[in-house]
């Protein structure tokens, strides 16, 4: 199975994380294509099998998906503060999810959230 990556949109540049789709492949509605607003569109026409195209079309990825990790959530019983973390190498995402959504620290793609049990603790 291909591992996901970084893919831009070729007119405006705006990222987007999955594996590229190629001729053959039948189109889920969650698969995005390179539409002409310069942005990642949802498909509109899953179950339709992709046929040779310049329009880029890629499947994002998903939980679970190889070379993918949850971001680890932790927060204080209160529910108020807390902090996030890399699933894989345990890095502090310090602004909580980055973009591009990869740990800055191991390079991998994060994909969906994991809450961890939280601290708990007087404020006072």
């Amino acid at each position: 199975m291909p591992i996901p990556q970084e893919h831009l949109h070729p007119t405006s540049g705006e990222q987007t994380f999955g594996t590229k789709l190629e001729a053959g492949t039948t189109l889920l509605e969650t698969d995005l294509y390179s539409s002409t607003t310069g942005k990642w569109s949802r498909c509109p026409y899953p179950g339709v099998t992709l046929e040779e195209t310049e329009t880029a079309w890629v499947r994002p990825v998903k939980p679970g998906d190889p070379g993918t990790a949850k971001i680890n959530l932790t927060a204080c019983d209160q529910g108020h503060y807390g902090f996030a973390s890399c699933g894989k190498c345990g890095a502090a995402l310090k602004d909580g999810v980055p973009t591009p959504n990869k740990c800055p620290a191991c390079g991998i793609v994060l994909a969906g959230t994991h809450v961890t049990g939280g601290f708990g603790g007087s404020d006072f």
